[in-house]
């Protein structure tokens, strides 16, 4: 299954983007793999944040890049999946990612940045950079499951672990005391567990989900900052269908109030409530 992606930008003109899949199957058993080449131009916040600060940039702050490259990317993945009967499904996926270019924070010293605003002499701030190279290798494994499938009753379900390891050194990626000033791979590489529970009755829906992540710690004494090994947050969704294509919905996040953060310094919010409708119009 070819296919091909053109992409133009007038920061790094046109791209082409190949991509190849194959799967086959046999009998309960299907085994897939893809590789493709893959490229992302670099954000608002990456190119310009904290550019027009005002007043001493506090040390351990990050500093954009108005003159990033996008990064590029070939991508290999290789998976089966069982389906052992009609309720139960097992994923395994491995995946490789050799990338350049790739846009990452870097802790960076002052006298080393070339930029307009005022920072404290012989400190350090993380800069957007274009990283020369990253590896990145990673398996995955979910369990997609029905518990009850009745005409008003229907439950179901997946559980899912992810384990990624990644370098700017090829050699050197299943070695877990390797140093890096790359919060790319501070923040993603490391261990996930994730859950969700599908519950439809009538015409209520309900979604429980969640998601363990378990990274290097990382302390900062400029801001006072941690960002702790790991987290666990959990988030609660209900819907309930008025008519045929109007409906309410409520959802709370981070249901225990976790404070927790992917970033260092960057907080991310605590509890927090939304409510709204949906509206399909028919055509």
């Amino acid at each position: 299954n070819p296919s091909l992606r053109i992409d133009y930008n007038k920061h790094y003109n046109l791209k082409i983007s190949p991509q190849m899949s194959i799967a086959y199957n046999y009998k309960k058993i299907n085994i897939r793999s893809s590789i493709n080449k893959s490229i992302r131009s670099a954000d608002f916040t990456e190119r310009f944040y904290n550019n027009n600060y005002e007043g001493v940039l506090p040390s351990e702050q990050s500093i954009g890049n108005p003159e990033l490259d996008s990064e590029k990317s070939i991508n290999y993945e290789f998976g089966i999946d069982v389906l052992p009967n009609e309720d139960l499904q097992i994923k395994n996926t491995l995946f490789y990612r050799n990338a350049s270019n790739l846009i990452d924070w870097v802790s960076t010293s002052s006298e080393n940045i070339d930029t307009n605003i005022d920072l404290i002499n012989n400190e350090n701030y993380f800069v957007a950079q274009n990283i020369s190279r990253l590896y990145t290798l990673g398996f995955e494994t979910e369990l997609w499951f029905y518990l009850v499938k009745q005409e008003l009753l229907d439950i179901s379900g997946s559980t899912g672990y992810t384990k990624i390891m990644a370098s700017e050194n090829k050699s050197e990626i299943f070695n877990k005391n390797t140093n890096s000033s790359s919060k790319y791979l501070a923040n993603n590489s490391g261990d996930r567990f994730n859950y969700n529970l599908l519950v439809k009755y009538k015409k209520i829906t309900v979604n429980l989900n969640g998601l363990m992540k378990i990274r290097d710690t990382e302390f900062s004494e400029a801001i006072d900052q941690r960002l702790e090994k790991s987290y666990f947050v959990h988030n609660l969704s209900a819907k309930y269908a008025l008519k045929k294509d109007l409906s309410i919905n409520a959802e709370i996040k981070n249901i225990f109030n976790k404070e927790y953060s992917d970033i260092l310094g960057a907080i991310l919010p605590k509890r927090w409530l939304i409510l709204g409708f949906v509206w399909q119009l028919q055509s």
